[in-house]
């Protein structure tokens, strides 16, 4: 969901997750175009991450340290639970 998927851990950068993660059984999607920063979040970005959840299980991705600052939990987390989607922080 990061808008802009580099930072300091290079293991968490886009490039390397969209290696690594199918290595390891696990589909990887960038939605950062939509979902991502700080801007608000459009109610039709939040639905289509609603539909799509529940055919499977997603992750959204933070490197908040925090996780009650992490603003994918306040704003997305908070948003798709009223489609009746679950929603753990993990």
């Amino acid at each position: 969901m990061r808008s802009r998927p580099y930072g300091r851990i290079p293991i968490f950068n886009r490039n390397a997750m969209q290696r690594w993660l199918p290595a390891a059984g696990i589909g990887y999607l960038w939605k950062g175009d939509i979902m991502g920063g700080l801007a608000p979040i459009e109610e039709k970005a939040i639905e289509w991450l609603a539909d799509f959840g529940r055919e499977r299980t997603i992750c959204i991705m933070c490197m908040e340290a925090d996780p009650e600052k992490c603003h994918r939990k306040m704003e997305i987390g908070r948003r798709i639970k009223a489609y009746g989607v679950g929603v753990e922080h993990i």
